[in-house]
């Protein structure tokens, strides 16, 4: 031993002698009782002011905590170089309730280090205290902070460190600069970002002017990062005009077109707003695409349910089609028979009688098939609805169809229904009391004969009463005077004007009122003696005699009887009826006369937003 002793003592001097000539951090040790302990607190000290001034203190493992449990928890077993010493810890630690506890491991395992308070004999305190996150304590390294409850955690955040090189804190936590080069990883919003110190002050490494979730950064000015904040919802990301930067869009739906936004895409559609029913004029021979020729053929209601739905409310108008059959009613079970009738759930159909549909049911209605058989079925207004209750049976012969047919415009224009209107204003300045002549601003519909009524907004024309019908005399292509009477205009016989009132009058013609489906109107139009206007005959007489018949009596007392051979002048003696050689000059025998006005003819075709069922097996398939 005491060999041992002095071979240690010399090893000592000599080393003395070359740290003589390097520094240390401590003073090296002298030769005493005490040697051996002094020169291992000794060499854990240099080491780990050396470590520290290279590195920064970190977490190698472990170290780690949970929420759940109860109040005393066990980390996981860690290995960590708090102020450069190497430390490792496998002990518990007891929170206390209610509180945010932060917790750290420190090189030494006894005493208590400002507020943050010692499980006993470990490397853990915990600071359950402070309102705020305390500041670290030398020689420590964070571990978490915890938030508890009176029996358990809740909450559980890391703090760890866990690399040398580049310390990792939250950026509020970042250390005073001044040790120029230092690297560390501050953590903010956007989960890290690289700072270096400068010797001054700290800064940042990679520009990051990201805030909120769902940020970008993109080149800026000179290539420095720059905020692209998140569109909004639906945007997508493109280029602006001047393609110097990128820049969230919105897409806009033009007309006709639809935008639909999905998980991972954008569809763009176009939009039919043709509605089903809707009529075109069609230059082409055969119908496009979603149309077909109003030629008045029959289709299968299932087949084009859209086209259906417009026409079936018209059908006693357009025609029913080709009936499926007759069917009759059972009143208890609102089931309705018809033998074969080929028929799935939600077709569609519709129902006529010779006498009385059964009570419950209407024609010109749409209805759905459903509950069906061989052999029968109930009818519902809607897709799977409930079945029509069938309170009565009707009378004479019902029947239904599946069919319905087209609008014929085969050879024929559209006119509009209802009862419309020519409507023609006219100011006091224009009614000529002396010609009873008044202005209009155009004359397309006033001709002799028109009927029209009268109104004004103000003071009437003398002459005229408002809201009375009078009769339009035709002057000019600008110009009108007013009758009292068909007969008086067809006369050309006009109203006295005597004053020309104020304010706007009105002359308004109202149209023939016509009903869906109404038909009228020839090609060819053969006049009745009716409605002949007035007009004058050309007489041509080639001369003409007229034969006197003789008195039969023999005295001058006849009034008729005069010398032998001869008459009184005076006399009134009746004529023969023998045929003077007098012509009227009539017209040939009417044949009817062309009322067309120069045409073109066209394919008429309908909208029908709806095909692809075959014939009584509907698939349901809508464009």
């Amino acid at each position: 031993m005491i060999y041992l002793l002095r071979a240690l003592a010399i090893v000592v001097s000599l080393a003395s002698s070359v740290w003589a000539q390097s520094q240390t951090h401590t003073t090296v040790p002298a030769q005493n009782s005490t040697f051996i302990t002094d020169l291992q607190t000794f060499l854990r000290g240099e080491d780990a002011a050396r470590y520290i001034e290279q590195f920064s203190g970190f977490v190698v493992s472990g170290g780690v905590d949970a929420t759940g449990g109860t109040l005393t928890h066990t980390p996981s077993a860690v290995t960590a170089y708090p102020g450069g010493y190497y430390t490792t810890e496998t002990g518990s630690i007891l929170y206390v309730g209610n509180s945010t506890c932060y917790l750290i491991l420190h090189r030494l395992t006894t005493g208590n280090l400002g507020t943050f308070q010692r499980q006993a004999g470990t490397h853990y305190l915990t600071d359950c205290t402070s309102p705020t996150k305390p500041a670290l304590p030398t020689d420590s390294l964070w571990l978490a902070q915890l938030t508890t409850n009176g029996s358990s955690v809740t909450a559980y955040t890391d703090l760890r460190t866990r690399v040398p090189y580049a310390g990792s804190y939250l950026f509020d936590d970042l250390p005073s600069a001044g040790v120029r080069g230092r690297v560390v990883i501050a953590q903010d919003v956007n989960s890290g970002t690289l700072f270096w110190d400068n010797g001054a002050a700290w800064q940042q490494i990679t520009a990051n002017p990201m805030t909120a979730v769902g940020d970008m950064i993109v080149g800026g000015t000179g290539g420095a990062p720059s905020r692209l904040i998140v569109g909004t919802a639906n945007q997508v990301l493109g280029v602006n005009n001047a393609a110097t930067t990128q820049e969230y869009k919105s897409l806009i739906a033009g007309a006709g077109i639809a935008v639909t936004h999905s998980t991972g895409g954008v569809t763009l559609s176009v939009v039919d707003a043709t509605p089903p029913g809707a009529l075109l004029p069609y230059a082409g021979v055969s119908a496009p695409s979603g149309w077909l020729l109003a030629n008045a053929s029959a289709i299968i209601c299932s087949t084009y349910p859209n086209l259906a739905a417009v026409l079936i409310p018209s059908a006693s108008i357009y025609g029913r089609g080709t009936a499926v059959g007759d069917f009759t009613v059972n009143i208890g079970t609102d089931v309705i028979t018809l033998s074969a009738h080929g028929l799935i759930d939600g077709t569609i159909v519709h129902v006529a009688s010779s006498g009385t549909l059964p009570m419950g049911l209407s024609s010109n209605t749409l209805y759905y098939v459903r509950d069906v058989t061989t052999s029968t079925f109930r009818l519902s207004t809607t897709v799977n609805g409930l079945a029509i209750d069938l309170t009565g049976a009707g009378s004479g012969t019902h029947s239904l169809y599946d069919e319905v047919n087209l609008p014929d415009m085969r050879s024929r224009i559209a006119m509009g229904v209802g009862a419309g209107t020519f409507a023609s204003n006219f100011a006091p300045g224009d009614v000529n009391t002396g010609t009873e002549v008044i202005t209009v601003p155009t004359n397309t519909t006033f001709y002799t004969g028109t009927a029209a009524v009268y109104t004004s907004t103000s003071t009437v024309v003398t002459g005229l009463t408002a809201s009375t019908t009078y009769y339009v005399i035709r002057v000019s292509d600008t110009t009108i005077k007013l009758a009292s009477s068909l007969a008086n205009a067809l006369a050309g016989t006009a109203i006295n004007l005597t004053g020309t009132g104020a304010g706007i009058h009105t002359l308004t013609q109202t149209l023939t009122t016509r009903a869906l489906g109404d038909l009228g109107g020839e090609e060819a139009h053969v006049q009745l003696n009716g409605e002949v206007g007035i007009h004058n005959h050309n007489v041509t007489d080639a001369g003409h005699t007229h034969n006197m018949v003789a008195g039969s009596g023999s005295s001058a007392s006849d009034a008729n009887y005069a010398a032998a051979g001869s008459f009184a002048s005076t006399a009134n003696e009746a004529t023969s009826s023998s045929t003077t050689g007098v012509t009227i000059n009539n017209s040939a025998t009417p044949s009817g006369s062309n009322i067309i006005q120069p045409f073109v003819a066209l394919n008429y075709i309908i909208k029908t937003r709806g095909h692809a069922w075959t014939h009584r097996r509907p698939t349901f398939a809508q464009l």
